[in-house]
């Protein structure tokens, strides 16, 4: 059965009449000559005349037939085969175009960029519309976006929309978008549905796309995936990054990251370089093996306290989105400590490492109570709780830390005198661990113990990274409390004995630092140690760094900020084009809470109260998207076999000719006008032949006609 995808060209058939009407108004009429003897017509053979007279029928068919298949290859006949024979050629379409605008399309390939190469493979579609088809649009990134919620007949409304349709800073969520597809193309009441995917397939995809695909079949939808480049994809970008250590100004802190590459070509000399408040401080270079993930770290210290913000980049590759990674961190100005013990002890070691005396502007705001009163703080005026010890200490003391600490505080405990009980409760309860008993060493044969397995890495530790283990100074500890760690802590340093020395523990979102010994002189020689000013300062800094440390989000993500001021009416969000947004925060409990929209870019964003900038927001890419993760086209055929619903449409492919093609069945233009050709042949040889045999009889004639004369 034939359809025609141009059935207007068939009046041109009219024109097969061509060569009858030709034959007929050309043929020669019979002239009579007189003549006396029949003697040379004797010698004409019958069958020679009949020969000719096929011949020339022959060739009036064939010149017929000539313009019959031209004019057939020109209307463009196509034989309707399988799904192709259910449609018919008049049926309507509902066609929606599904296109992919995450951030992964901004790859630039030789062409252009994959969303730019779907864009032109888009408007190459509309030249299959044809009045009467419905049309849908859908981008999609994390969240899919309808063009219209119902369907249009507007070409030019989709060709305007699809030239305005915009890269954005979102991965991809192939199964929300083809869900987003398959809603619209259920409100279609046409036969013939079709999805067009335009989009760079990930082998991870294959299982949405199968699962979807079989849905599509039962539904008589068609999927068409439009593959834009078969160009091998080399990224390389930013995978992580963070800000560790950073609690005081002058000291030292690091900047830490992963770079991949994502392509299993390997890369020379990747630099990435540090920008710091809006300055590059630093640079390396890094050589990555294909499908390498490698770690990098920048040290740097703050001159200022108060909100620093920057930035890693590397070098640019064929994909910009992912070259950069964002990062904001606070250097509080003030930290309120409340040391608890009895007034006039040795504590004053800790008042000392603390707050030093001769210095002019001390960053640690310190207020030391006895232990007596600890019932009667006002926990909330301080980000940093110091036990010299737990004595005088009860059980109902120790419940006061429980919203302490869920606000993001922290509180450091040594473990020296009080009760056995009020420290076994202090393991249980926020240590995760058990408190075995005190140990004493001062008159046992080796007199005391030191302090080993120091985890450098760890923030409070930091400033000694690169020491030699063998230089580090000898701590000496005569009493100790042994405790059995749980899961949730962390061991960061062990005595000598192998029993942990200091454990980092969490409740809600503060921080536990607990030291099982004390810096007393009766338990070690701690607080005589110069070790123990940094130990403190950091500890301290430590402790509190979640109260002053700014999250890092995703674009896309819901942010929430918590603040303690009542003064704060409304906050400027500054994005970093420096658009500003006014944002009104919403009392809750004790705090007022500042809910943001989600953010759409990834960059340095600005809270602004007034003239004064109340923090600062890192925003980046969520890094999945990075690996395009391709996949062969028998891993493609595998999880899509059996599927006569879906086709898949090569870069180089007429998008417009396959589609006709699956509307229509299989085009035979090109047969027609080899029919043409191998019949315009064998005319040319007829013609050739007939026309000798009319030369002999027209040079016969001229013979009779002189011997009658004669």
């Amino acid at each position: 059965m034939f359809s025609f995808l141009y059935p207007t060209l068939l009046w041109a058939l009219l024109a097969v009449a061509i060569p009858i009407l030709i034959h007929l108004f050309s043929r020669q009429r019979v002239k009579k000559i007189d003549f006396s003897s029949l003697i040379f017509l004797k010698s004409l053979e019958k069958t020679r005349l009949r020969a000719i007279k096929i011949k020339s029928l022959i060739l009036l068919l064939i010149r017929s037939l000539i313009i019959f298949f031209v004019v057939l290859a020109f209307a463009r006949p196509s034989a309707k085969t399988g799904f192709a024979s259910k449609l018919g050629a008049k049926a309507k379409s509902s066609i929606l175009f599904l296109i992919d605008n995450s951030y992964r399309m901004g790859y630039e390939t030789k062409k252009g960029s994959l969303l730019s190469l779907a864009l032109k493979k888009g408007e190459e579609l509309l030249k299959a519309y044809k009045e009467g088809d419905e049309l849908y649009l859908v981008t999609y990134n994390s969240i899919p976006q309808e063009f219209l919620s119902y369907s249009t007949f507007d070409s030019s409304l989709i060709s305007r929309a699809l030239r305005e349709t915009e890269l954005t800073f979102e991965p991809a969520d192939l199964d929300q978008g083809l869900r987003a597809g398959f809603d619209l193309l259920s409100q279609s009441k046409n036969e013939n549905k079709e999805i067009y995917l335009f989009t760079e397939l990930k082998n991870r995809e294959l299982p949405f796309l199968e699962r979807w695909n079989k849905i599509f079949k039962d539904k008589g939808m068609k999927l068409f995936i439009v593959r834009l480049s078969d160009e091998l994809k080399e990224n390389w970008g930013i995978k992580k990054i963070e800000v560790e250590g950073a609690l005081e100004k002058e000291t030292p802190f690091e900047i830490k990251g992963i770079v991949s590459n994502y392509s299993q070509k390997p890369v020379q000399s990747l630099l990435l370089s540090l920008y710091l408040d809006g300055k590059r401080v630093s640079q390396t270079n890094l050589d990555l093996k294909g499908g390498e993930e490698k770690k990098f770290d920048f040290t740097q210290q703050a001159i200022e306290a108060g909100l620093h913000s920057g930035y890693v980049e590397i070098s640019d590759d064929n994909l910009l989105a992912d070259n950069k990674r964002f990062f904001a961190f606070n250097l509080p100005e003030k930290i309120e400590v409340l040391l608890v013990g009895d007034k006039g002890g040795k504590e004053d070691y800790l008042r000392l490492a603390l707050n030093p005396k001769g210095e002019g502007k001390n960053q640690i705001e310190l207020t030391q109570i006895d232990s007596k009163f600890f019932s009667r703080a006002e926990l909330s005026n301080y980000q940093v709780i110091v036990f010299s010890s737990l004595s005088g200490i009860g059980s109902e003391d120790l419940k006061r830390l429980d919203k302490f600490l869920n606000s993001g505080r922290g509180v450091l405990f040594f473990f020296g005198k009080g009760e056995e009980d009020v420290y076994a409760e202090v393991c249980r309860k926020y240590l995760n661990s058990t408190l075995k008993g005190k140990s004493d060493f001062s008159g046992k044969g080796q007199g005391f113990l030191t302090l080993e397995k120091m985890d450098l890495f760890h923030p409070v530790f930091q400033p000694y990274k690169g020491l030699d283990k063998t230089k580090f100074p000898q701590l000496k500890f005569f009493s100790i409390y042994e405790v059995t760690p749980g899961k949730k802590a962390k061991v960061l340093a062990n005595f000598s004995s192998g029993v942990p020395a200091l454990l980092e523990s969490s409740s809600g979102s503060g921080k536990i630092l607990a030291f099982f010994s004390s810096y007393e002189s009766e338990f070690s020689d701690l607080g005589e140690h110069t070790i123990f000013v940094p130990f403190m300062r950091r500890s301290v800094g430590y402790l509190c760094s979640s109260l002053f440390s700014s999250e890092e989000f995703l674009v896309g993500e819901k942010i929430r900020k918590e603040f303690e001021s009542p003064k704060i009416e409304k906050v400027e969000l500054v994005d970093p084009d420096n658009f500003k947004v006014t944002l009104i925060p919403e009392p809750f409990k004790d705090k007022l809470v500042l809910k943001l929209d989600e953010i759409k870019k990834p960059g340095i964003y600005k809270l602004q109260s007034g003239d004064e900038v109340i923090d600062q927001i890192a925003v980046n890419l969520d890094s999945r998207d990075s690996d395009f993760d391709p996949f062969t086209d028998s891993e493609l055929k595998n999880n899509l076999k059996d599927s006569p619903n879906l086709l898949v449409i090569g870069p180089e492919q007429d998008l417009e000719q396959e589609v006709l093609k699956t509307r229509y069945g299989k085009e035979l233009s090109k047969n027609f006008l080899w029919l043409a050709l191998v019949f315009l042949i064998l005319e040319m040889y007829l013609a050739k032949s007939r026309k000798k045999d009319l030369e002999y009889f027209s040079n016969f004639s001229k013979g009779d006609e002189i011997a009658q004369t004669g």
